[in-house]
């Protein structure tokens, strides 16, 4: 019975396996750029929730605080009526203001169980099990900016922008690559 051994031996031509790492290279770079994309925005989305908690809950306080001063306006003008000092129209139209006062007040709470929800949703994977109340300032010292020097920067250093430039040298690499494997490949061969 006859037997045989072989081997082969492929040869590329034209550097299609650079050009395929060169590929692989760019689509690579394109997305860590945009998973690093990705996590800006994260942070600035919460940042944003975190802004806007912080915000709303300020608006709750400042509604307490005027429904209270309203509350203690009604209770003086009860006085003031039982004395002589005002009418009964005054102290309805107080009411009125006080009672406008508390669908604020309730409004504002709302909003600010709203918004604390949207910031919980950022905490992790037991996202509103506990409600956090947000605390700091709003208030920022103003800077100025150089907006030459924000453009130039952004298109420099902007992860979306990375990876668009990564995709498309990764899209020029593959025309290139297109281009090689054009050529067909040679095949050595030894047997025995």
């Amino acid at each position: 019975e006859p037997m045989g051994v072989g081997l082969d031996q492929t040869i590329e031509y034209f550097g299609k396996r650079k050009w395929r790492v060169r590929v692989a290279d760019h689509a690579h770079r394109a997305a860590a750029a945009t998973l690093e994309d990705f996590l800006r925005q994260l942070k600035l989305d919460a940042s944003a929730a975190f802004v806007d908690a912080l915000a709303t809950q300020r608006t709750l306080e400042q509604q307490r605080q005027a429904a209270g001063y309203l509350s203690q306006l009604v209770g003086a003008q009860r006085h003031r009526l039982s004395a002589g000092d005002i009418g009964e129209t005054d102290l309805t139209q107080s009411r009125v203001d006080e009672l406008q006062s508390q669908n604020d007040l309730l409004n504002a709470q709302s909003d600010a169980q709203k918004a604390q929800l949207a910031w919980s949703t950022f905490l992790g994977r037991d996202r509103g099990q506990t409600m956090l109340i947000p605390r700091g300032k709003l208030e920022l010292e103003p800077r100025a900016f150089d907006l030459s020097q924000l453009m130039a920067n952004a298109l420099q250093n902007r992860s979306d922008l990375i990876a668009l430039r990564h995709a498309l040298d990764g899209a020029n690499t593959g025309i290139r690559l297109a281009k090689a494997n054009r050529v067909p490949d040679v095949d050595v061969g030894l047997g025995y």
